[in-house]
């Protein structure tokens, strides 16, 4: 399995983000508009294809009132993953 399949996989779970915006009525445009990002770039966090910052997954996090493991499963993993690869390109 490729690299990025693995962390799209990783990402998600029958309750990610995707199920807690749905179950708050919300759409890409108005919880990117709120959250400050656009709806292009939330759209990517929510298919697993950017990692979000840990500041926007905290502001997601109180906005939904839900848990990071529950919105974002396997995210510190994956952010200790980035930046090991970040410190090893430099």
């Amino acid at each position: 399995m490729a690299r990025k399949e693995k962390e799209h996989e990783t990402m998600h779970s029958e309750h990610s983000l995707t199920t807690y915006i749905i179950e708050n009525n919300l759409t890409n445009r108005i919880l990117a508009k709120r959250l400050g990002v656009t709806e292009n770039y939330l759209s990517m966090v929510r298919h697993g294809h950017r990692l979000p910052s840990p500041k926007l997954v905290e502001r997601v996090c109180r906005m939904l009132k839900r848990e990071q493991k529950d919105l974002f499963p396997g995210y510190e993993e994956m952010r200790r993953k980035s930046l090991k690869r970040h410190r090893r390109k430099r």
